[in-house]
């Protein structure tokens, strides 16, 4: 009887792992990463992703970003750390929290998504400064300018492996307040070979211009993993460790 048991929860047990790994497989970039960030070819901080949890239709994703910037004002150091959840379908936002602590001011932004509308907070030192929503008529997929992981959800959906070139929506959100209107992400896609860690690698590079920002993001083209991302207007280069 024992015996039985122990079999069964076996069987459950790889049962619930085999869908884990088919559902992160999906996922390029899967599971969890380190990304160095240059900024005019100096090192100013590193990006940390992990997906946490895949439930039946969501991936649960947290990062954090720690990067000093200088600005005319001086140096400005920046801890963000965001907790996602992204549609397992079609890897679209279903929820979004950003806490960002800039020296010693502390704010924190949260998205929820729906299929009608997203619902839009800003809150600085735990006080809520507005409150804002918006009708959606599509899903849209969050790009948010320092968390350069979130190109991984936007090649999920445009496909690597078929190379899609639809058009997507993206949101950006902001500790500043204003809603996060939906603008294109228009991608283009090319095969090239980078260096990468001392080897030369061959990559799907995903071209996206949105807001008349031009973002580079290269995928080993072997498991699918983003090896860099580049934003050559800012300078910035993010490599994977």
């Amino acid at each position: 009887m024992l015996k039985n048991v122990l079999f069964r929860s076996f069987l459950l047990i790889a049962a619930l792992i085999f869908l884990y790994g088919s559902a992160v497989a999906a996922l390029p970039g899967a599971e969890e990463g380190i990304f160095e960030i240059f900024v005019g070819g100096s090192k100013v901080g590193e990006l940390f992703y992990k997906v946490e949890a895949v439930e039946e239709e969501t991936i649960h994703v947290v990062a954090r970003l720690q990067q000093e910037v200088a600005t005319p004002q001086g140096l400005v150091s920046m801890d963000y750390r965001t907790q996602e959840v992204v549609s397992l379908q079609d890897f679209s936002s279903k929820s979004y929290i950003l806490e960002a602590k800039t020296n010693d001011l502390v704010q924190k932004v949260t998205a929820e998504y729906s299929q009608e509308k997203v619902v839009y907070k800003v809150f600085q030192q735990d006080v809520m400064l507005t409150k804002t929503e918006q009708p959606l008529h599509e899903p849209v997929y969050i790009l948010d300018n320092n968390m350069y992981h979130h190109l991984i959800y936007l090649a999920g959906a445009l496909s690597l492996e078929h190379q899609e070139s639809k058009i997507l929506p993206v949101t950006i959100p902001s500790v500043f307040g204003n809603l996060p209107r939906p603008v294109s992400f228009q991608p283009s896609f090319s095969e090239k070979e980078i260096e990468w860690q001392g080897k030369v690698r061959a990559v799907v590079q995903l071209r996206g211009v949105y807001a008349g920002v031009t973002i580079l993001g290269s995928f080993n083209r072997e498991n699918e993993n983003l090896l860099q991302v580049e934003i050559p207007a800012q300078g910035v280069l993010v490599i994977r460790k």
